[in-house]
Protein backbone atom coordinates (compact mmCIF):
# COMPACT_ATOMS: atom_id res chain seq x y z
CA UNK A 1 0.00 0.00 0.00
CA UNK A 2 2.85 2.33 0.90
CA UNK A 3 4.65 1.57 -2.36
CA UNK A 4 1.49 2.28 -4.37
CA UNK A 5 1.16 5.63 -2.66
CA UNK A 6 4.77 6.57 -3.54
CA UNK A 7 4.32 5.31 -7.07
CA UNK A 8 1.23 7.51 -7.55
CA UNK A 9 3.10 10.54 -6.18
CA UNK A 10 6.06 9.89 -8.49
CA UNK A 11 3.79 9.40 -11.53
CA UNK A 12 1.88 12.57 -10.71
CA UNK A 13 5.09 14.56 -10.41
CA UNK A 14 6.36 13.05 -13.66
CA UNK A 15 3.22 14.09 -15.56
CA UNK A 16 3.32 17.59 -14.08
CA UNK A 17 6.99 18.08 -14.95
CA UNK A 18 6.76 16.53 -18.41
CA UNK A 19 3.63 18.46 -19.43
CA UNK A 20 3.51 19.83 -22.93
CA UNK A 21 5.40 22.93 -23.90
CA UNK A 22 3.96 25.98 -25.62
CA UNK A 23 5.32 24.70 -28.94
CA UNK A 24 3.13 21.61 -28.63
CA UNK A 25 0.08 23.85 -28.41
CA UNK A 26 0.71 25.59 -31.75
CA UNK A 27 -1.69 24.12 -34.25
CA UNK A 28 -0.82 23.93 -37.92
CA UNK A 29 -3.98 23.09 -39.82
CA UNK A 30 -3.10 23.34 -43.52
CA UNK A 31 -6.54 22.09 -44.58
CA UNK A 32 -8.40 24.75 -42.62
CA UNK A 33 -9.37 27.58 -44.93
CA UNK A 34 -8.66 30.88 -43.26
CA UNK A 35 -7.34 34.19 -44.52
CA UNK A 36 -3.75 33.40 -43.52
CA UNK A 37 -3.50 30.21 -45.55
CA UNK A 38 -5.94 31.14 -48.34
CA UNK A 39 -4.50 34.41 -49.58
CA UNK A 40 -1.03 33.17 -50.52
CA UNK A 41 -1.32 33.00 -54.30
CA UNK A 42 -3.59 33.90 -57.20
CA UNK A 43 -5.67 30.73 -56.76
CA UNK A 44 -6.46 31.69 -53.17
CA UNK A 45 -7.49 35.19 -54.19
CA UNK A 46 -9.66 33.72 -56.96
CA UNK A 47 -11.38 31.57 -54.33
CA UNK A 48 -11.97 34.67 -52.20
CA UNK A 49 -13.44 36.52 -55.16
CA UNK A 50 -15.66 33.52 -55.90
CA UNK A 51 -16.94 33.87 -52.34
CA UNK A 52 -17.82 37.51 -53.03
CA UNK A 53 -19.63 36.49 -56.22
CA UNK A 54 -21.58 33.91 -54.20
CA UNK A 55 -22.55 36.59 -51.67
CA UNK A 56 -23.60 38.87 -54.52
CA UNK A 57 -25.83 36.13 -55.99
CA UNK A 58 -27.66 35.92 -52.67
CA UNK A 59 -29.35 39.18 -53.63
CA UNK A 60 -31.66 37.28 -55.96
CA UNK A 61 -31.27 33.87 -54.33
CA UNK A 62 -33.09 34.65 -51.13
CA UNK A 63 -32.04 34.88 -47.53
CA UNK A 64 -32.03 31.10 -47.35
CA UNK A 65 -30.77 30.40 -50.90
CA UNK A 66 -33.79 29.10 -52.66
CA UNK A 67 -37.02 30.74 -51.67
CA UNK A 68 -38.35 33.39 -54.01
CA UNK A 69 -40.47 34.69 -51.13
CA UNK A 70 -37.54 36.02 -49.13
CA UNK A 71 -35.24 37.75 -51.59
CA UNK A 72 -32.63 39.87 -49.87
CA UNK A 73 -33.09 42.57 -52.49
CA UNK A 74 -36.80 42.95 -51.69
CA UNK A 75 -35.90 45.39 -48.96
CA UNK A 76 -34.00 47.61 -51.40
CA UNK A 77 -36.33 47.53 -54.40
CA UNK A 78 -39.64 47.97 -52.61
CA UNK A 79 -40.59 51.57 -52.01
CA UNK A 80 -43.22 52.43 -49.44
CA UNK A 81 -45.76 53.04 -52.20
CA UNK A 82 -45.41 49.49 -53.54
CA UNK A 83 -44.00 47.58 -50.60
CA UNK A 84 -47.21 45.70 -49.96
CA UNK A 85 -46.81 42.13 -51.08
CA UNK A 86 -49.14 39.23 -51.55
CA UNK A 87 -46.85 36.87 -49.64
CA UNK A 88 -46.99 36.39 -45.89
CA UNK A 89 -43.29 35.60 -45.63
CA UNK A 90 -39.97 37.28 -46.21
CA UNK A 91 -39.65 41.02 -46.33
CA UNK A 92 -43.27 41.29 -47.51
CA UNK A 93 -44.22 41.09 -43.84
CA UNK A 94 -42.25 44.27 -43.19
CA UNK A 95 -43.83 45.99 -46.20
CA UNK A 96 -47.31 44.89 -45.20
CA UNK A 97 -46.87 46.08 -41.61
CA UNK A 98 -44.39 48.88 -42.30
CA UNK A 99 -45.26 51.06 -39.31
CA UNK A 100 -44.73 48.17 -36.86
CA UNK A 101 -42.02 46.01 -38.42
CA UNK A 102 -39.68 48.57 -40.00
CA UNK A 103 -37.27 48.62 -37.06
CA UNK A 104 -33.53 47.80 -36.95
CA UNK A 105 -33.87 44.56 -34.99
CA UNK A 106 -36.45 43.08 -37.36
CA UNK A 107 -34.90 39.88 -38.81
CA UNK A 108 -34.99 40.85 -42.49
CA UNK A 109 -33.61 44.34 -41.88
CA UNK A 110 -30.84 42.93 -39.67
CA UNK A 111 -29.94 40.16 -42.16
CA UNK A 112 -29.78 42.65 -45.03
CA UNK A 113 -27.43 44.94 -43.09
CA UNK A 114 -25.25 42.01 -41.96
CA UNK A 115 -25.13 40.60 -45.50
CA UNK A 116 -23.84 43.91 -46.87
CA UNK A 117 -21.14 44.14 -44.22
CA UNK A 118 -20.11 40.51 -44.84
CA UNK A 119 -19.44 41.53 -48.45
CA UNK A 120 -17.62 44.67 -47.34
CA UNK A 121 -15.38 42.81 -44.91
CA UNK A 122 -14.67 40.07 -47.46
CA UNK A 123 -13.66 42.69 -50.00
CA UNK A 124 -11.54 44.56 -47.43
CA UNK A 125 -9.74 41.33 -46.56
CA UNK A 126 -8.90 40.64 -50.19
CA UNK A 127 -7.78 44.23 -50.82
CA UNK A 128 -5.56 44.38 -47.72
CA UNK A 129 -4.06 40.91 -48.20
CA UNK A 130 -3.33 41.58 -51.89
CA UNK A 131 -0.81 44.23 -50.87
CA UNK A 132 1.55 41.67 -49.30
CA UNK A 133 4.86 41.63 -51.18
CA UNK A 134 5.29 37.87 -50.63
CA UNK A 135 2.57 36.97 -53.16
CA UNK A 136 3.96 35.73 -56.45
CA UNK A 137 1.84 37.27 -59.19
CA UNK A 138 1.95 39.84 -61.94
CA UNK A 139 0.97 43.45 -61.45
CA UNK A 140 -1.97 42.92 -63.82
CA UNK A 141 -3.28 39.97 -61.76
CA UNK A 142 -2.94 41.96 -58.55
CA UNK A 143 -4.73 44.98 -60.01
CA UNK A 144 -7.57 42.82 -61.35
CA UNK A 145 -8.10 41.14 -57.99
CA UNK A 146 -8.06 44.44 -56.12
CA UNK A 147 -10.33 46.03 -58.73
CA UNK A 148 -12.95 43.28 -58.46
CA UNK A 149 -12.88 43.42 -54.66
CA UNK A 150 -13.28 47.21 -54.73
CA UNK A 151 -16.24 46.83 -57.07
CA UNK A 152 -18.02 44.54 -54.61
CA UNK A 153 -17.23 46.84 -51.70
CA UNK A 154 -18.56 49.88 -53.59
CA UNK A 155 -21.67 47.95 -54.65
CA UNK A 156 -22.40 46.94 -51.05
CA UNK A 157 -21.84 50.49 -49.77
CA UNK A 158 -24.16 51.78 -52.49
CA UNK A 159 -26.95 49.50 -51.25
CA UNK A 160 -26.21 50.41 -47.63
CA UNK A 161 -26.29 54.15 -48.21
CA UNK A 162 -29.46 53.96 -50.29
CA UNK A 163 -31.15 52.00 -47.52
CA UNK A 164 -29.79 53.62 -44.38
CA UNK A 165 -28.21 56.95 -45.35
CA UNK A 166 -24.90 57.53 -43.60
CA UNK A 167 -23.38 54.16 -42.67
CA UNK A 168 -20.07 53.26 -41.02
CA UNK A 169 -17.26 53.35 -43.57
CA UNK A 170 -14.55 50.83 -42.93
CA UNK A 171 -11.76 50.18 -45.41
CA UNK A 172 -9.69 47.79 -43.30
CA UNK A 173 -10.01 44.07 -42.76
CA UNK A 174 -11.73 43.19 -39.47
CA UNK A 175 -9.03 41.43 -37.46
CA UNK A 176 -10.58 41.35 -34.01
CA UNK A 177 -8.43 44.07 -32.52
CA UNK A 178 -9.77 46.78 -34.83
CA UNK A 179 -13.48 45.92 -34.75
CA UNK A 180 -15.50 48.97 -33.80
CA UNK A 181 -19.07 48.84 -32.56
CA UNK A 182 -19.48 52.34 -31.13
CA UNK A 183 -19.99 54.26 -34.37
CA UNK A 184 -21.60 57.68 -34.02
Amino acid sequence: MKNTKYLLIILTLFFIISGCSDEDLVENAPHFIGADNLYKDLAGFEAGLNGLYAQYRRERGGETFGSANDLLIDIAISGTDNAYGNQRSGWNQVGNEYNVRNVPDENHNRRFFEWLYEIINGANTIINRAEKPSINWTEAEKNRVIGEARLFRAWAYRHATYMYGDVPLTLEEATGSNVKSDWT
